[in-house]
């Protein structure tokens, strides 16, 4: 898909493939985009989420869209905290790298961090067991 894409622009996203602390049992896609750059430039999520359909992405799910509202996004975080190690939260518009540290923002549930840093080792450092896809 990389002639679709001009040299100055990248794709990223998380890869999905191996079990890290949740074992997904229903993942659309092993790859789920999550940003577009051009340059230092992170695109729009409204322009992030048409290439991901001109590219065939599938895109990572949005489980709150609005203003900033600490309590609203919990509650929307809810029903996935057994399932999911986390969130991230970004601008909607676009933003340069260098205001990458003001523009987006990731929470991580503490059994998360805690099955990373346990005694048995980093997932990366194990025997790779596969997550599973829809059927």
């Amino acid at each position: 898909m990389s002639y679709l894409l001009d040299d100055n622009m990248r794709v990223c996203g998380e890869n999905l493939y191996a079990l890290h602390s949740v074992k997904y049992t229903e993942l659309p896609s092993y790859f789920m985009m999550f940003s577009m750059w051009v340059d230092n430039q992170c695109m729009s999520w409204d322009d992030t989420v048409e290439y991901s359909r001109v590219l065939g992405l599938e895109m990572v799910p949005v489980i709150y869209d609005g203003i900033y509202n600490k309590e609203e996004i919990i509650n929307a975080f809810a029903p996935y905290e057994k399932t999911n190690e986390g969130y991230v939260i970004r601008l909607a518009e676009e933003f340069s790298y260098g205001n990458f540290r003001r523009s987006t923002a990731k929470y991580v549930r503490p059994e998360f961090r805690q099955a990373v840093n346990n005694a048995h080792g980093h997932w990366i450092s194990k025997k790779i067991e596969p997550n599973l896809l829809k059927r």
